[in-house]
């Protein structure tokens, strides 16, 4: 068996169409020369252009050995160049044109860009974003964006602008629970779901700005709404009213048609979106799990208490505690979330949890049942 090298991470991702994270594949394939994310983007598309859709695909195996030969990345460019190549002009796709434009940062022994410190990038997104603000609001320090809403829905707007989603943090007003992303079974549907997100709020805008920096000639043809589908203002007003599955069921109608992943996920953010406050702890639950080295002690007090509604607390000792969290996550692969709550209504959580996942400990089985 031979030795997994970091070509095998790379295909892996660009078969699930994730930007690779791994260190080591960011170095040796060049996501760490990447000036941001529509670049790293760009250069993942390179790599899923030649292990998916070239018409002769290359193997990991062969990436592997372009990337070891003794004449480094100067090799490794000449290659994947050669091998777009074979295609005629029509079929190289828009990552190739934007790779050749930037050929020489990627043939260099070592790295020579530095991305920008993470201040200033907010700062850019800032100002890429403010555009969509109310003229009177435009040059207002953000924290003096009044009323709250209207504060908290511009920050979820500048992840938004990128195609990002938020990740969950340990406070009541967190974007990953109060935009939904709780409903998500896994990081992939989290990222769905944010894409969801800024086709509502920017429409084309967002893959305009996208082609542009691939300098595609062919943008006017494959654009043809200019305009944010959302405004600002009515995104902020329907979040303080609770209504934000208006604005999907307004300017998405044909959501249904859809993908099936794409609807079950509409669906699950219907019911967390529309549910009278105070939501189920449930979703709380799934807010506490979410979150790595946070307890029940140094939990956000919402967030604390449904922990507490299930059984958690600072008398459980350390292993009690990783095992009701591990038998929470599995339960929620198999059952739906309100089904949980509504079982822990009504004292049945043990035989619900005994019907889908391995109760073991003893110990596991007296939290539980405690709960009635």
């Amino acid at each position: 068996m031979r030795q997994v090298t970091s070509a095998d991470y790379l295909y892996e991702d660009a078969l699930a169409e994730d930007i690779p994270t791994d260190p080591q594949v960011r170095q040796d394939y060049w996501f760490d020369r990447c000036q941001d994310k529509i670049e790293e983007s760009h250069l993942g598309g390179l790599f899923a252009g030649l292990f998916k859709f070239h018409v002769h695909r290359i193997t990991r195996e062969e990436l592997h050995e372009w990337r070891s030969h003794p004449d480094g990345n100067q090799y490794l460019v000449a290659k994947i160049v050669e091998k777009f190549e074979e295609l005629p002009d029509n079929y190289r796709g828009g990552y190739f044109p934007w790779f050749l434009r930037n050929r020489t940062r990627f043939e260099l022994d070592h790295s020579t860009v530095q991305a920008p410190c993470q201040i200033t990038q907010l700062r850019n997104r800032e100002a890429r974003a403010r555009k969509y603000l109310a003229p009177k609001d435009r040059h207002k320090d953000i924290k003096d964006l009044t009323p709250f809403a209207k504060f908290h829905c511009f920050f979820f707007y500048l992840m938004a602008l990128d195609n990002e989603h938020p990740p969950p943090l340990n406070r009541e007003h967190c974007h990953w629970f109060d935009f939904g992303f709780v409903v998500s079974h896994d990081e992939h549907e989290e990222s769905l779901l944010g894409a969801m997100y800024s086709t509502i709020l920017f429409g084309s805008t967002a893959q305009e700005e996208y082609m542009q920096s691939l300098g595609s000639s062919t943008m006017a043809e494959q654009i043809n709404e200019k305009d944010p589908i959302c405004s600002f203002d009515e995104f902020w007003k329907a979040w303080e009213r609770g209504e934000l599955m208006t604005l999907f069921d307004k300017h998405w109608p044909d959501l249904k048609t859809k993908s099936t992943t794409t609807y079950n996920i509409f669906d699950r953010l219907r019911v967390f979106l529309e549910a009278k406050a105070p939501r189920p702890s449930i979703w709380r639950l799934r807010h506490f799990l979410a979150m790595e080295d946070v307890s029940v002690e140094s939990a956000a007090p919402e967030i604390a208490w449904a922990a507490r509604d299930y059984g958690f607390s600072e008398q459980l000792d350390t292993r009690t505690t990783i095992e009701l969290k591990e038998l929470y996550r599995q339960l929620f692969k198999k059952v739906e979330p309100l089904v949980i709550h509504h079982e822990r209504m009504k004292g049945n959580l043990v035989q619900l949890a005994e019907n889908h996942v391995d109760i073991t400990a003893p110990r596991m089985k007296e939290v539980l049942e405690g709960l009635r």
